[in-house]
Parts: structure tokens; sequence; C-alpha cells
């Protein structure tokens, strides 16, 4: 994947203006915190890229430069906004509660792990 493109997909999830507050996409709310996680920005990469691979193949020579990563861009950061962000920081929830029960636990556990 283009390394730029990663950028503004990482970029357009921690904007000042989006993060923290009530996004409605098609009728439905969704808050946009992700500037706390990593994890949504890394699971759109991974769906961006072979997206991007397939809209090269697809589009023409003559208009790929700007219609592909324009593309990516349009179909990627809604999905990530509206779905992969609350996804992710759900796993993310889950996770650092697991390391918290353990870090209860055992202390020691929770360093080896």
């Amino acid at each position: 994947m283009t390394p730029f493109l990663g950028l503004i997909i990482g970029a357009a999830l921690v904007h000042p203006n989006i993060n923290g507050v009530d996004l409605n996409f098609w009728g439905m709310n969704f808050n946009a915190s992700y500037s706390s996680t990593i994890l949504p920005v890394i699971v759109m990469v991974a769906l961006a890229a072979p997206l991007e691979r397939w809209l090269k193949t697809v589009i023409p020579d003559v208009v790929k430069t700007f219609l592909v990563p324009m593309l990516t861009l349009v179909i990627i950061v809604p999905i990530g906004f509206m779905l992969i962000g609350p996804a992710a920081n759900l796993i993310s929830l889950v996770l650092t509660q697991g390391i918290e029960a353990l870090m209860g636990f055992s202390p020691i556990l929770a360093a080896l792990s």
C-alpha cells in the first residue's frame, strides 16, 4: 500500500475537528474517539491495501493516479468510522480489561504476557 495513503487514513481518524464528536452517517450516530488507540488504523490499513491493489488493476492508467487514492479513501474512511473503529475500540477495551484482571490476579503473570 502507498505509505502516504496509510498516513491519510490514520490522520482522518485523529483529526481534531472529528475526534470526540458524534458523527451521523446515514441516520446512525457514531462517537468518533479514536486518538487513544492504534488498532483501528492498523485494521483499516490492512483492509485498504487489497482494495487499493484491486483498484489499480481495474482503473485505467490515465486516471489511476487520481482515482485510486480518492476511491480508496472514500470507501475505507466511512467504513472505518462506522464499523472498524467501534469494533476495534471494543476489542481494545476487552484486552485492557483482561490485562487489568490478570494484573489484579498476579502481577508476575501480567508482566510475562
